[in-house]
């Protein structure tokens, strides 16, 4: 089979428990991305990659090129199925293998994206109008939509992008809740990061893991929750986590950041891969994401670490969290309620406990990854013709 995803990190960072499920199965995995530092751990999972020039962002000659090398690759190799990951690779992955008669298209909406989140840009309306066009082109040749949400489902049937019967909801990425537990971070680990960030004992974190550094994940809300906590007196020191994308159009602004920095209100430190260390050291977890997403990894990673989550009351956060028992939800773009939030959380240490222990438990029983992949090749991949592998020669 072939996955087609923007890069190797995506991959490993949020699939790589389903890898390892398929590959039990008895799959043989090639994986279509552009390049990076995860291949040879991809390798080492036995999955072999090609790179291709996938780019996260519109550039017409550079997606006709994408989808030129897709179809070269498919015509090429017998690929039995084609699985694609984010919007773009919906549209050309499927495109392309549907141009080299591939048996069986599963499209992953991990979410909708960019250009599904807040209020669209006239740019992205057009962007968003190209890219539907060629959706529906390809809808009648998908044989599974896999949705992480109900919400995404929705917009896509009433869209005419799938159809209810092509639909499956199911999470598609869990949280690995063994390296994600608070139990195997020692003292002297948090002692290292608190002096890395130089956060005096006694002094409370609030931390925000963005996987990229947009506007639309809410790192302005989240810098303006810090200050509103400065300005009611709350000794609490906002850990912003997360590497920049500059050529993104959502980029959140460099200035604006280095100005929050400058001024004390945030510790950024940019990516890291240890992030479970950050969460373990920290007292509240913050995710004011405006952004279509599909299941946010900093909610269940946070509630793995057993923190209670802030998150805004979006479907992607509301199907993770239950307000009240093991996080708490507030209406978007509004620093004013996250900052109240935190201020309450932060009040009541025996509050915040529970609730920690609840997200804990709720994490162990819904988003463990082994378990999401388990459940994926059930739901998803059972009805696939000659499923399971193992059972014929390819995959």
């Amino acid at each position: 089979m072939a996955l087609v995803a923007p890069d190797d990190w995506t991959v490993w960072l949020f699939y790589r428990h389903l890898v390892k499920a398929l590959t039990r199965a008895g799959a043989r995995i090639t994986l279509f991305s552009a390049g990076g530092p995860y291949v040879p751990r991809l390798h080492e999972l036995g999955i072999e990659h090609v790179p291709v020039p996938y780019g996260r962002f519109v550039s017409p000659y550079r997606d006709i090129q994408l989808f030129r090398s897709l179809r070269t690759a498919f015509r090429s190799r017998p690929f039995d199925l084609v699985q694609n990951f984010t919007i773009k690779a919906n549209l050309y992955g499927a495109l392309a293998a549907t141009a080299c008669a591939v048996r069986t298209i599963i499209n992953t909406v991990e979410g909708a994206g960019l250009l599904y989140s807040g209020h669209p840009t006239p740019r992205i309306r057009v962007i968003r109008a190209i890219a539907e066009a060629g959706l529906r082109q390809v809808r009648s040749r998908v044989f599974r939509y896999w949705f992480v949400n109900p919400h995404d489902r929705e917009v896509f049937v009433r869209r005419r992008l799938a159809t209810p019967g092509q639909s499956v909801v199911a999470i598609a990425t869990g949280v690995d809740t063994h390296r994600f537990d608070a139990r195997a971070v020692s003292p002297a680990a948090i002692a290292a990061v608190r002096e890395e960030l130089a956060v005096p004992g006694g002094i409370p974190i609030v931390s925000m893991v963005a996987g990229r550094l947009l506007r639309s994940k809410g790192i302005g809300d989240f810098l303006e929750m810090a200050r509103g906590l400065r300005r009611v007196g709350i000794a609490a020191q906002a850990v912003l986590v997360g590497p920049e994308e500059p050529s993104n159009p959502d980029a959140f602004s460099p200035a604006a950041l280095n100005a929050a920095v400058r001024e004390g209100i945030v510790r950024w430190v940019g990516f890291r891969e240890d992030v479970w260390t950050v969460y373990a050291a920290s007292d509240v977890v913050v995710v004011p994401s405006n952004y279509a997403e599909g299941t946010p990894k900093g909610v269940m990673e946070g509630m793995a670490m057993g923190r209670p989550v802030v998150g805004s009351d979006l479907p992607s956060i509301r199907q993770l969290v239950t307000h009240g028992r093991d996080g708490v939800v507030v209406h978007p773009q509004r620093p004013d309620q996250l900052a109240g939030a935190v201020a309450e959380l932060l009040g009541s240490p025996a509050r915040r406990e529970a609730m920690g222990r609840e997200a804990r438990r709720t994490a162990e029983t819904r988003f463990d990854a082994a378990r999401v992949a388990q459940l994926a090749l059930a739901s998803i991949y059972a009805a696939v013709p000659g499923w399971p592998p193992t059972r014929r020669s390819a995959a």
